[in-house]
């Protein structure tokens, strides 16, 4: 009777599809937050990239910069990079 039940043990697929989708969720897991943050990181760039011209095209036009400019600079900045926070 034991070697019965491991021929029929051995023959049954019904959990098959279970585990193969226990060893497959966790590497499209980790693709799925890759992208995420892959377009998350790509969007940062960009910003960071944006703040950087505005504020040298802006700071080129001033002859002179003071303390009071460079924070209004700083607040351009984080206006410029709104979802990123840096502080």
């Amino acid at each position: 009777p034991m070697i019965n039940q491991l021929r029929c043990f051995k023959r049954s697929e019904s959990g098959i599809a279970a585990l193969e989708f226990a060893l497959i969720l966790p590497i499209m897991l980790v693709m799925l937050i890759g992208i995420i943050e892959t377009s998350r990181m790509a969007l940062f760039d960009q910003k960071l990239k944006a703040a950087t011209f505005q504020i040298a095209d802006l700071a080129t036009q001033n002859e002179q910069v003071t303390q009071s400019l460079l924070t209004e600079y700083a607040n351009a900045i984080n206006k410029i990079m709104e979802p990123f926070d840096f502080n």
